[in-house]
């Protein structure tokens, strides 16, 4: 699981793990990150963990 699905799902335990070992701002086919995914479904915990983590808020997914 990557951890743009892990925001995109809302699992916040499954974000806590991958932060860990992955870079908060990858992107994936689409452009987009595991922030955008999260902010998108409404997901507050998992956007507060990952801007807690470096998450950059200033990215634009590829369709913008």
């Amino acid at each position: 699981m990557t951890s743009s699905r892990a925001a995109y799902g809302g699992s916040l335990r499954m974000c806590e793990l991958l932060v860990l070992q992955c870079d908060v701002n990858c992107s994936d086919y689409h452009g987009r990150t595991p922030l955008q995914y999260a902010a998108q479904k409404g997901f507050n915990n998992c956007m507060n963990l990952l801007i807690h983590q470096g998450a950059d808020t200033d990215l634009q997914d590829a369709q913008v």
